[in-house]
């Protein structure tokens, strides 16, 4: 049951002519109205019921509520003594006042938050739309160059004017020789692809000539000069049986790692499923072309189908998105992020014992189905369809996972003659 009764101010219990109060009933219903449970409305609304006797202090009584003040009131948590029956959690009470500042701006309550451009954010907004409307990148790529871009002009002109004529191709050169010190060959190379794209955007703009764009040094990378991590068939199996069906959350889990597993999709491409994405009479299953900018065709494999079919007949909430998979917890409803789906594997793997390297999760499943795929006589045509690759030499990286193959075709190592 939701609480509708605060100690906003005092320890006695307050009505609708105090703003607290106000405000309090407006982070409710806010929270309310995006599906979240009454335990986590109660929460939140003791850890804002511990700012707003904060903001009644002497000292604190002009201030306005703002990102500012919120983050003088997380650094006083720590050597709080304002109130024993507060709530002292920092990401609970984070959390919670990052919903006040939005659900009183929404209501009109309080101003809304104004951030001047700076010379480089005018700058890199130019560059992005550029990116997107002659480009036709995807949003993962999108977000990538703009940061890559952003840290180069910070480090050369510190928010001052973009003056391009003060760059050279020695300063081009110097910064990429130093940042590739301190990074690995493939961020370097994603560092390189982000600078050449900016100055051909300049290029195409008509304020600097290609001098600029040929500085930029080649980072050598050799996609086939190491081995892609898979799982063997045990492994997966054992992911698979990780989760606990018996639960609604597990039920979803399962189905959403079959996709990975049987299907080799992506993680955004899991997110961005549709209920309008299963043709159920002709057995199919529409991919959105989030990456390759293209929707291809899958068949629905009966295991895949039937744990989606049980997860949307017993487990799915009413919801007006039309995403396959949402939340149950929180703002239950709402769809799952992708940040949300990479968890789910990951957290799968930890159960597991199974460890990986740094950031990979559930690509692992699409290297996986693509070995598998190989050593059942499927060309690389093929593979890269299934996976969605534009270009079969990206899918030629699988060549070497069918180490059994490649044993038959390797040559003795030749003994010294003595």
């Amino acid at each position: 049951m939701i609480n509708t009764k605060f100690l906003c101010c005092t320890d006695t219990r307050c009505d609708a002519s105090c703003r607290f109060y106000r405000f309090l009933k407006c982070l409710s219903s806010a929270m309310s109205k995006k599906n979240y449970q009454s335990s986590a409305i109660n929460c939140y609304s003791r850890c804002t019921e511990h700012f707003f006797r904060w903001l009644r202090f002497p000292s604190n009584t002009d201030k306005e509520i703002n990102e500012s003040t919120i983050q003088a009131f997380v650094d006083h948590l720590p050597i709080c003594t304002c109130w024993p029956r507060a709530s002292k959690s920092y990401n609970s009470v984070r959390a919670a006042l990052n919903w006040l500042l939005r659900s009183l701006r929404e209501a009109g309550e309080i101003p809304d938050k104004i951030i001047p451009m700076t010379f480089i954010d005018i700058e890199v907004k130019k560059f992005k739309t550029y990116l997107v409307q002659v480009c036709g990148l995807s949003e993962n790529t999108l977000i990538l160059r703009a940061r890559y871009l952003r840290r180069f002009l910070n480090s050369i002109y510190d928010n001052d004017i973009i003056d391009i004529e003060k760059l050279t191709p020695y300063i081009v050169l110097d910064y990429v020789s130093e940042q590739a010190r301190h990074c690995s060959r493939s961020t370097a190379k994603v560092i390189t692809i982000s600078l050449r794209s900016y100055f051909k955007f300049l290029s195409v703009t008509g304020r600097c000539n290609l001098e600029l764009y040929a500085a930029v040094p080649n980072i050598p990378q050799w996609k086939l000069s190491s081995l892609s991590m898979t799982l063997s068939a045990t492994e997966v199996k054992k992911v698979l049986s990780s989760f606990d069906r018996s639960t609604p959350v597990g039920k979803r889990n399962y189905a959403i790692a079959l996709c990975f597993s049987e299907l080799g999709l992506r993680t955004c491409e899991v997110a961005e499923l549709n209920i309008e994405s299963i043709n159920w009479s002709d057995g199919n299953i529409i991919i959105p072309g989030l990456k390759s900018r293209r929707e291809r065709i899958m068949p629905l494999l009966n295991r895949v189908g039937e744990a989606i079919a049980i997860y949307l007949q017993d487990v799915r909430v009413d919801s007006g998105s039309r995403k396959i998979f949402l939340r149950l917890r929180g703002a239950i409803g709402h769809p799952v992020s992708r940040g949300m789906v990479h968890a789910i594997i990951a957290s799968a793997f930890v159960r597991c014992s199974i460890s990986l390297s740094k950031n990979f999760g559930p690509h692992v499943f699409r290297h996986t189905l693509a070995g598998k795929m190989l050593q059942q006589g499927n060309g690389i045509k093929n593979i890269a369809d299934m996976l969605g690759h534009k270009s079969i030499e990206t899918a030629m990286i699988y060549t070497k996972i069918d180490l059994s193959m490649l044993t038959q075709v390797a040559l003795e190592w030749p003994e010294e003659n003595k």
